[in-house]
Protein backbone atom coordinates (compact mmCIF):
# COMPACT_ATOMS: atom_id res chain seq x y z
CA UNK A 1 0.00 0.00 0.00
CA UNK A 2 0.96 3.35 -0.82
CA UNK A 3 -0.20 6.16 1.93
CA UNK A 4 0.67 9.82 1.99
CA UNK A 5 1.77 11.39 4.85
CA UNK A 6 -0.57 13.79 6.90
CA UNK A 7 -0.56 15.65 10.25
CA UNK A 8 -3.64 13.79 11.19
CA UNK A 9 -5.62 15.52 14.18
CA UNK A 10 -8.78 12.48 13.63
CA UNK A 11 -8.88 9.19 13.27
CA UNK A 12 -12.55 7.84 13.66
CA UNK A 13 -13.41 4.67 12.13
CA UNK A 14 -16.59 2.28 12.33
CA UNK A 15 -15.69 -0.17 10.58
CA UNK A 16 -17.85 -3.32 9.68
CA UNK A 17 -16.12 -6.75 9.63
CA UNK A 18 -15.50 -6.99 6.09
CA UNK A 19 -14.34 -3.50 5.41
CA UNK A 20 -11.28 -3.78 7.74
CA UNK A 21 -9.31 -1.48 5.04
CA UNK A 22 -10.09 1.43 5.14
CA UNK A 23 -8.13 3.08 8.19
CA UNK A 24 -4.46 3.80 8.55
CA UNK A 25 -2.25 1.60 10.61
CA UNK A 26 -0.34 4.85 11.55
CA UNK A 27 -1.66 8.04 13.34
CA UNK A 28 0.22 10.29 10.93
CA UNK A 29 -0.96 8.13 7.74
CA UNK A 30 -3.81 7.98 6.02
CA UNK A 31 -5.20 5.92 2.77
CA UNK A 32 -7.75 7.71 1.20
CA UNK A 33 -11.22 5.49 1.40
CA UNK A 34 -14.95 6.67 0.34
CA UNK A 35 -16.96 8.02 3.98
CA UNK A 36 -19.76 5.60 4.04
CA UNK A 37 -22.63 4.61 6.12
CA UNK A 38 -21.45 1.27 7.32
CA UNK A 39 -17.43 2.33 7.30
CA UNK A 40 -17.59 5.97 8.67
CA UNK A 41 -13.59 7.28 7.76
CA UNK A 42 -13.70 10.68 8.86
CA UNK A 43 -10.64 13.12 9.69
CA UNK A 44 -9.82 16.95 11.11
CA UNK A 45 -6.87 17.88 9.65
CA UNK A 46 -4.20 19.82 12.29
CA UNK A 47 -4.12 23.53 11.99
CA UNK A 48 -0.51 23.73 13.28
CA UNK A 49 2.21 25.06 11.88
CA UNK A 50 5.02 23.29 10.03
CA UNK A 51 7.25 24.83 12.91
CA UNK A 52 5.21 23.24 15.33
CA UNK A 53 4.58 20.07 13.54
CA UNK A 54 8.39 19.41 13.10
CA UNK A 55 8.31 20.35 16.97
CA UNK A 56 5.67 17.30 17.70
CA UNK A 57 7.11 14.98 15.46
CA UNK A 58 10.52 15.06 16.83
CA UNK A 59 8.48 14.62 20.71
CA UNK A 60 6.52 11.62 19.63
CA UNK A 61 9.16 9.65 18.07
CA UNK A 62 10.77 9.05 20.96
CA UNK A 63 7.65 7.18 22.72
CA UNK A 64 5.62 4.53 21.84
CA UNK A 65 2.26 5.37 19.77
CA UNK A 66 -1.16 4.35 20.89
CA UNK A 67 -4.41 3.67 19.06
CA UNK A 68 -7.82 3.46 21.44
CA UNK A 69 -10.40 1.33 20.02
CA UNK A 70 -13.55 2.32 21.72
CA UNK A 71 -16.14 -0.85 21.64
CA UNK A 72 -15.25 -4.27 21.51
CA UNK A 73 -17.78 -5.85 18.91
CA UNK A 74 -16.93 -7.23 15.78
CA UNK A 75 -16.27 -4.29 14.16
CA UNK A 76 -13.74 -3.21 16.59
CA UNK A 77 -12.14 -6.38 17.34
CA UNK A 78 -11.34 -6.43 13.28
CA UNK A 79 -10.52 -2.99 12.99
CA UNK A 80 -7.76 -3.46 15.88
CA UNK A 81 -6.49 -6.28 14.63
CA UNK A 82 -6.27 -4.70 11.17
CA UNK A 83 -4.58 -2.00 13.04
CA UNK A 84 -1.83 -4.05 14.39
CA UNK A 85 -1.19 -6.42 11.50
CA UNK A 86 -0.42 -3.09 9.63
CA UNK A 87 1.87 -1.49 12.21
CA UNK A 88 3.72 -5.17 12.23
CA UNK A 89 4.26 -4.64 8.81
CA UNK A 90 5.12 -1.41 8.44
CA UNK A 91 7.58 -1.58 11.12
CA UNK A 92 9.17 -4.55 9.53
CA UNK A 93 9.71 -2.17 6.98
CA UNK A 94 12.38 -0.44 8.30
CA UNK A 95 10.22 2.86 9.06
CA UNK A 96 12.30 4.46 12.03
CA UNK A 97 9.94 7.15 12.35
CA UNK A 98 7.32 4.86 13.96
CA UNK A 99 9.97 3.89 16.71
CA UNK A 100 9.64 0.69 18.49
CA UNK A 101 5.88 0.30 17.62
CA UNK A 102 2.91 1.48 18.66
CA UNK A 103 -0.24 0.35 20.85
CA UNK A 104 -3.06 -0.96 20.14
CA UNK A 105 -5.93 -1.15 22.72
CA UNK A 106 -9.86 -2.09 22.50
CA UNK A 107 -12.18 -0.46 25.25
CA UNK A 108 -15.43 -2.46 25.97
CA UNK A 109 -17.66 -1.64 29.06
CA UNK A 110 -19.28 -5.23 29.22
CA UNK A 111 -17.86 -8.08 30.52
CA UNK A 112 -17.07 -9.84 26.92
CA UNK A 113 -16.21 -8.92 23.79
CA UNK A 114 -18.74 -9.77 20.36
CA UNK A 115 -21.63 -10.15 22.34
CA UNK A 116 -24.06 -9.61 19.12
CA UNK A 117 -21.72 -12.28 17.06
CA UNK A 118 -22.80 -14.66 19.84
CA UNK A 119 -26.26 -14.36 18.57
CA UNK A 120 -26.30 -13.78 14.89
CA UNK A 121 -27.42 -16.08 12.40
CA UNK A 122 -29.64 -17.76 15.20
CA UNK A 123 -26.48 -18.56 16.87
CA UNK A 124 -24.59 -19.59 13.43
CA UNK A 125 -22.96 -16.34 12.47
CA UNK A 126 -23.67 -15.78 9.24
CA UNK A 127 -20.48 -13.98 8.56
CA UNK A 128 -20.10 -13.33 4.93
CA UNK A 129 -22.42 -13.66 1.67
CA UNK A 130 -21.67 -15.96 -0.95
CA UNK A 131 -18.47 -14.89 -2.92
CA UNK A 132 -19.26 -16.34 -6.05
CA UNK A 133 -22.50 -14.22 -6.47
CA UNK A 134 -21.69 -10.73 -8.67
CA UNK A 135 -20.96 -7.79 -6.37
CA UNK A 136 -24.17 -5.86 -8.01
CA UNK A 137 -26.40 -8.82 -6.35
CA UNK A 138 -23.99 -8.90 -3.36
CA UNK A 139 -24.31 -5.27 -2.69
CA UNK A 140 -28.97 -5.11 -3.67
CA UNK A 141 -28.72 -6.45 -0.29
CA UNK A 142 -27.72 -3.22 1.08
CA UNK A 143 -30.71 -0.87 -0.62
CA UNK A 144 -29.30 2.38 1.59
CA UNK A 145 -25.48 1.98 1.49
CA UNK A 146 -25.08 0.16 -2.04
CA UNK A 147 -23.04 2.67 -3.39
CA UNK A 148 -20.85 3.60 -1.27
CA UNK A 149 -19.96 0.16 0.09
CA UNK A 150 -19.32 -0.24 -3.98
CA UNK A 151 -15.58 1.19 -4.29
CA UNK A 152 -14.70 -0.69 -0.67
CA UNK A 153 -15.96 -4.05 -2.06
CA UNK A 154 -13.97 -3.63 -4.77
CA UNK A 155 -10.44 -1.47 -3.62
CA UNK A 156 -10.61 -2.48 0.01
CA UNK A 157 -11.62 -5.37 0.97
CA UNK A 158 -13.69 -7.43 -1.25
CA UNK A 159 -15.47 -10.58 -0.70
CA UNK A 160 -12.85 -12.80 -1.49
CA UNK A 161 -10.51 -11.38 0.72
CA UNK A 162 -12.66 -11.65 3.54
CA UNK A 163 -13.32 -15.12 2.70
CA UNK A 164 -9.24 -15.68 2.57
CA UNK A 165 -8.84 -13.96 5.73
CA UNK A 166 -11.04 -16.71 7.50
CA UNK A 167 -10.26 -19.92 5.88
CA UNK A 168 -6.39 -19.18 6.23
CA UNK A 169 -6.94 -19.05 10.10
CA UNK A 170 -8.46 -22.52 9.81
CA UNK A 171 -12.09 -21.64 9.56
CA UNK A 172 -14.05 -23.91 7.13
CA UNK A 173 -16.89 -21.76 5.75
CA UNK A 174 -20.34 -23.57 3.80
CA UNK A 175 -22.44 -21.54 1.82
CA UNK A 176 -26.39 -22.43 2.04
CA UNK A 177 -29.09 -22.25 -0.40
CA UNK A 178 -30.15 -18.66 0.43
CA UNK A 179 -26.72 -17.14 -0.06
CA UNK A 180 -25.42 -16.93 3.28
CA UNK A 181 -22.08 -18.64 4.47
CA UNK A 182 -21.75 -19.94 8.16
CA UNK A 183 -19.01 -21.89 9.63
CA UNK A 184 -19.30 -25.80 9.03
CA UNK A 185 -19.52 -25.71 12.98
CA UNK A 186 -22.81 -24.02 12.84
CA UNK A 187 -21.55 -22.50 16.18
CA UNK A 188 -21.01 -18.08 15.98
CA UNK A 189 -18.25 -19.24 19.04
CA UNK A 190 -15.86 -20.06 16.43
CA UNK A 191 -15.98 -16.54 14.75
CA UNK A 192 -15.88 -15.31 18.18
CA UNK A 193 -12.74 -17.50 19.02
CA UNK A 194 -10.94 -16.74 15.41
CA UNK A 195 -11.06 -13.20 15.57
CA UNK A 196 -10.33 -13.07 19.19
CA UNK A 197 -6.93 -15.11 18.65
CA UNK A 198 -6.29 -12.97 15.31
CA UNK A 199 -6.11 -10.18 18.37
CA UNK A 200 -4.36 -11.42 20.82
CA UNK A 201 -1.55 -12.68 18.30
CA UNK A 202 -1.19 -8.96 16.79
CA UNK A 203 -0.65 -7.89 20.56
CA UNK A 204 -3.81 -6.07 20.79
CA UNK A 205 -4.67 -5.27 24.63
CA UNK A 206 -8.16 -5.76 25.18
CA UNK A 207 -9.71 -4.28 28.43
CA UNK A 208 -13.11 -5.19 29.11
CA UNK A 209 -15.45 -3.41 32.00
CA UNK A 210 -13.62 -0.21 30.78
CA UNK A 211 -15.90 2.25 29.78
CA UNK A 212 -14.74 5.14 27.84
CA UNK A 213 -17.15 7.97 29.33
CA UNK A 214 -15.54 11.14 26.68
CA UNK A 215 -12.33 12.31 24.36
CA UNK A 216 -11.09 15.35 24.18
CA UNK A 217 -8.94 16.60 21.56
CA UNK A 218 -5.27 17.95 23.10
CA UNK A 219 -4.65 21.44 21.40
CA UNK A 220 -1.13 21.04 19.94
CA UNK A 221 -0.45 24.79 21.65
CA UNK A 222 -0.02 22.53 25.00
CA UNK A 223 2.54 20.83 23.67
CA UNK A 224 0.82 17.65 23.01
CA UNK A 225 -1.08 16.36 20.50
CA UNK A 226 -3.84 13.75 20.84
CA UNK A 227 -6.45 12.49 22.41
CA UNK A 228 -7.10 12.74 26.32
CA UNK A 229 -9.86 9.59 27.31
CA UNK A 230 -11.42 9.34 30.11
CA UNK A 231 -12.43 5.59 31.23
CA UNK A 232 -14.59 4.34 34.03
CA UNK A 233 -14.39 0.82 35.75
CA UNK A 234 -15.88 -0.78 38.66
CA UNK A 235 -14.42 -2.58 41.10
CA UNK A 236 -15.31 -6.04 42.73
CA UNK A 237 -16.92 -4.31 45.19
CA UNK A 238 -18.94 -1.76 42.24
CA UNK A 239 -16.74 1.13 43.41
CA UNK A 240 -16.33 3.73 40.45
CA UNK A 241 -13.09 4.82 39.57
CA UNK A 242 -12.24 7.06 36.94
CA UNK A 243 -8.95 7.70 35.11
CA UNK A 244 -7.50 9.56 31.99
CA UNK A 245 -5.24 8.09 29.44
CA UNK A 246 -3.37 9.94 26.23
CA UNK A 247 -3.88 8.25 22.76
CA UNK A 248 -2.41 9.29 19.44
CA UNK A 249 -5.80 8.15 17.37
CA UNK A 250 -9.56 6.93 18.27
CA UNK A 251 -11.09 4.23 16.36
CA UNK A 252 -14.77 4.63 16.81
CA UNK A 253 -16.57 1.13 16.53
CA UNK A 254 -19.47 1.94 18.95
CA UNK A 255 -22.27 0.66 16.88
CA UNK A 256 -25.73 2.06 17.69
CA UNK A 257 -24.95 2.75 21.64
CA UNK A 258 -25.51 6.97 21.81
CA UNK A 259 -21.48 7.03 23.60
CA UNK A 260 -19.75 6.85 20.08
CA UNK A 261 -22.41 9.33 18.15
CA UNK A 262 -21.40 12.18 22.01
CA UNK A 263 -17.77 11.37 21.22
CA UNK A 264 -18.37 11.98 17.44
CA UNK A 265 -20.06 15.02 18.08
CA UNK A 266 -17.76 16.49 21.03
CA UNK A 267 -15.17 16.01 18.53
CA UNK A 268 -16.49 18.48 16.26
CA UNK A 269 -18.53 15.27 13.58
CA UNK A 270 -22.19 15.99 12.44
CA UNK A 271 -24.33 13.01 13.34
CA UNK A 272 -27.10 11.60 10.67
CA UNK A 273 -29.47 10.66 12.35
CA UNK A 274 -29.57 6.52 12.42
CA UNK A 275 -32.15 4.13 11.25
CA UNK A 276 -32.32 0.82 12.67
CA UNK A 277 -31.59 -2.07 10.56
CA UNK A 278 -31.32 -5.12 13.20
CA UNK A 279 -32.77 -5.58 16.39
CA UNK A 280 -33.62 -8.53 19.03
CA UNK A 281 -36.63 -9.06 20.70
CA UNK A 282 -36.54 -9.95 24.19
CA UNK A 283 -38.30 -13.49 24.61
CA UNK A 284 -36.42 -15.24 27.22
CA UNK A 285 -39.91 -16.64 28.50
CA UNK A 286 -41.03 -17.18 25.12
CA UNK A 287 -38.36 -19.92 24.57
CA UNK A 288 -38.55 -21.92 27.37
CA UNK A 289 -40.36 -25.25 27.13
CA UNK A 290 -44.44 -24.82 26.80
CA UNK A 291 -43.33 -21.21 25.26
CA UNK A 292 -44.54 -20.28 21.95
CA UNK A 293 -41.14 -20.05 20.74
CA UNK A 294 -39.88 -23.08 22.43
CA UNK A 295 -37.69 -25.45 19.55
CA UNK A 296 -37.57 -22.52 16.92
CA UNK A 297 -33.99 -21.24 18.13
CA UNK A 298 -32.12 -20.52 14.63
CA UNK A 299 -34.89 -20.92 12.75
CA UNK A 300 -35.37 -18.31 9.92
CA UNK A 301 -37.89 -18.37 6.77
CA UNK A 302 -38.29 -15.94 3.63
CA UNK A 303 -41.06 -12.98 3.97
CA UNK A 304 -42.71 -13.78 6.73
CA UNK A 305 -45.67 -11.61 8.44
CA UNK A 306 -45.17 -10.14 11.85
CA UNK A 307 -47.57 -8.68 13.84
CA UNK A 308 -47.10 -6.74 17.47
CA UNK A 309 -50.34 -6.32 20.16
CA UNK A 310 -50.39 -4.22 22.30
CA UNK A 311 -52.62 -1.83 25.03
Amino acid sequence: MKYQRLPLRLLALHLHVQLSRSFSPYPSLYNHGRITSSSVASMMMSTTTSTEQTSLDAKVANRRRRIAVIGGGASGMFAATSAADAIQRYVKGDHTSLNDGCDVVVFEGTSRTMSKVRISGGGRCNVMHDKTKALPQILSSYPRGSKELRGLYTKRFTPNDAYDWFTSRGVQLKTESDGRMFPITDDSQTIIDVITRAAVKAGVELRIKEKVDSVQLISAQSGEEGFNVVISSKSSTSEKTTNDEHFDAIILATGSFPIGHEIARSLGHTIIKPVPSLFTFDAKELIQEGGVFHGLAGVSVPLAPFALGGD
